[in-house]
C-alpha cells in the first residue's frame, strides 16, 4: 500500500476524530507567533522533526491544545508538539 496523504488523514480522523488539517504554512505562522525567541525556536525544531518522513500531515485536535504531525496510518505513528 502506497503511503499518501490522503491515506495519513483518514487514519488520523479515524483516531482523533475531533482532527484539523494544519498546512505547513499554518505550521510555520504557529512557530512565528510565539512570544519570545526561545520558544519560536522550541517550536522550529519540533516542526524539523516531521523532515525525517517522506510524507506528513499537520493537524490540530479541536477544543484542545493537542497539535501534531502524523507520518504513518497505524494508530500510534504520530507526533504530538508542545503547543506552549
Amino acid at each position: 500500500m502506497a503511503l499518501s496523504k490522503k491515506k495519513l488523514w483518514q487514519a488520523q480522523l479515524e483516531n482523533f476524530p475531533g482532527s484539523v488539517r494544519l498546512t505547513p504554512q499554518d505550521m510555520y505562522l504557529w512557530c512565528d507567533s510565539a512570544p519570545n525567541p526561545e520558544m519560536r525556536t522550541s517550536r522550529y525544531v519540533q516542526i524539523s522533526m516531521a523532515l525525517q518522513y517522506p510524507i506528513v500531515v499537520f493537524y490540530r485536535i479541536e477544543g484542545t491544545n493537542y497539535m501534531g504531525f502524523r507520518m504513518g496510518v497505524e494508530g500510534s505513528q504520530y507526533m504530538s508538539l508542545y503547543s506552549f
